[in-house]
């Protein structure tokens, strides 16, 4: 995408007024994670690839609240240290429009939270989710 929103906004591209407002909140209190090669648009497609940057709870919650409003359908948020309160968020967030998501390597599986939250977002009748990677979460069988 661009490496600033001001940039986007310059360049007179059609951007969700919204979805600036929150980027632009979230850059001046520096949550953001680096976003270099985070979002990638390819023609239609719509890809957030935030694997391997370790953003841990606080900057998952600021994605997350991101993810409520952009119009990707694949995110990949593999081995970045998301625990079960993490995971939620992001689950509670999560844009409809969003068919494939990879949450491999993350923290997952240490208690039930995430996994109620996993069960509650796929019995919603407004979930387009197709492809889930929950591989190497500490999940048991228990």
């Amino acid at each position: 995408m661009f490496k600033t929103i001001d940039r986007a906004v310059d360049e007179n591209c059609q951007v969700n007024s919204e979805l600036v407002a929150q980027i632009k909140s979230l850059e001046e209190s520096r949550a953001l994670p680096v976003t270099n090669q985070l979002v990638s648009y390819k023609g239609s497609e719509g890809k957030i690839n935030a694997k391997n940057h370790s953003m841990g709870p606080e900057r998952a919650k600021a994605l997350a609240k991101a993810l409520h409003l952009t119009d990707c359908y694949k995110v990949n948020l593999r081995f970045n240290r998301l625990d079960p309160y993490s995971g939620k968020l992001i689950l509670e967030s999560i844009n409809p429009k969003i068919s494939d998501l990879n949450l491999e390597k993350n923290s997952l599986g240490k208690d039930n939270s995430f996994s109620n939250a996993l069960i509650e977002h796929l019995g919603r009748h407004d979930t387009n989710l197709r492809h889930l990677n929950l591989s190497e979460n500490g999940f048991s069988d228990q």
